[in-house]
């Protein structure tokens, strides 16, 4: 016996091995939940940009030709589209119409819903002024504008 203490037993304590292996342990848990989190944020953040804008004119309206009732028409090419527009007159001596078109360039749009476009545009003959506005392909005789969310609507019927 050496200083109160038994000699052939040894004088190191269990109990600090055991913490200090449950906190290595817990350690290595929290290290691989946070790398587990870290690569889940890291894909997911990956996400499809479906609202870009795609130049020219969506593929559903190329190339058709649209009416309205009074007149107004609307022609869509590949890249650009033509606006023309019907106003009565006002004058007793000129009772047909006066008719004026404009060329609208530049054309971008993009897919907000399904057949619901924003169009984003340029007409030429007010200094290359930048317009948007809003058409929905209803159906392939039926086509609906809007100027802005929130304003009036035009329906245009397709013609040959």
């Amino acid at each position: 016996m050496k200083n109160g203490k038994l000699y052939w037993l040894p004088s190191v304590d269990v109990k600090p091995q055991v913490q200090q292996q449950g906190t290595m342990k817990t350690k290595i848990i929290i290290a691989t939940a946070l790398l587990t989190v870290g690569l889940g944020l890291g894909a997911s953040s990956t996400t499809a940009n479906a609202a870009s804008w795609h130049k020219g004119v969506p593929k559903v309206m190329r190339h058709t030709k649209w009416r309205r009732v009074n007149g107004d028409r609307v022609i869509f090419g590949g890249t650009y589209f033509y606006t023309r527009y019907a106003k009565e007159s006002n004058d007793p001596y000129t009772p047909i119409k006066n008719r004026y078109g404009l060329n609208e360039v530049s054309v971008h749009y993009k897919v907000l819903k399904h057949h619901l476009y924003k169009l984003r545009y340029e007409e030429s003959s007010s200094y290359y002024e930048k317009f948007s506005s809003y058409w929905k392909y209803s159906s392939a005789h039926k086509l609906i504008y809007k100027g802005s969310k929130h304003r009036y609507m035009m329906v245009y019927y397709r013609y040959f």
